[in-house]
């Protein structure tokens, strides 16, 4: 609440983040790993869900709810793409039946990332990072962009602009994306 009273002195909606399932295998930044749902046990994820969504579920403030941050799969002919895939639309259900009143969204990558659960989601979301230093870049947001008229919902990037520990490098990637 009060970071959202802060934003809201300077004109700021906010895209609150729920879930993460992005990890640096060098770092731990926590999230949730597939031995956090390998029972399929979703509903203990409820409370907070009810806790968070159900205070805000008609704040102004909040722009959009993001359901997870890169969630990893690719084929839902994988069991744990698959596992991850129901977790995701089971999300998108606590989060309405918690009153959700904005958009649901899950930030994920390019191509079938995107489309594995846009039925989950009120607006597509996705992570232009690669391709920066070629076509790679603009093909892949007009894939996105393709794929969110044909679906007819609206899409965002929410991340873009692959890092590097070289400021030379940040600054073509810039340019480039």
């Amino acid at each position: 609440g009060t970071v959202l009273d802060i934003c809201a002195d300077h004109d700021i909606q906010l895209h609150p983040t729920l879930f993460n399932r992005w990890h640096d295998f060098s770092y731990d930044f926590g999230g949730i790993y597939y031995d956090q749902l390998l029972d399929r046990n979703f509903a203990r994820f409820e409370p907070y869900l009810n806790a968070i969504v159900g205070t805000f579920k008609d704040d102004a403030r909040i722009l959009m709810w993001d359901l997870c941050n890169e969630p990893q799969q690719r084929d839902p002919r994988n069991l744990l793409d698959q596992l991850e895939i129901d977790w995701l639309h089971w999300i998108a259900q606590a989060v309405r039946r918690a009153g959700a009143q904005q958009p649901i969204t899950i930030g994920t990558m390019f191509g079938a990332n995107i489309e594995l659960v846009a039925d989950a989601c009120d607006v597509l979301c996705f992570h232009p990072y690669g391709g920066w230093w070629d076509d790679g870049f603009a093909a892949g947001c007009d894939q996105a962009l393709a794929l969110a008229q044909r679906l007819g919902k609206p899409l965002i990037a929410n991340e873009t602009c692959q890092g590097s520990l070289s400021n030379d490098t940040r600054v073509e990637i810039i340019r480039h994306s």
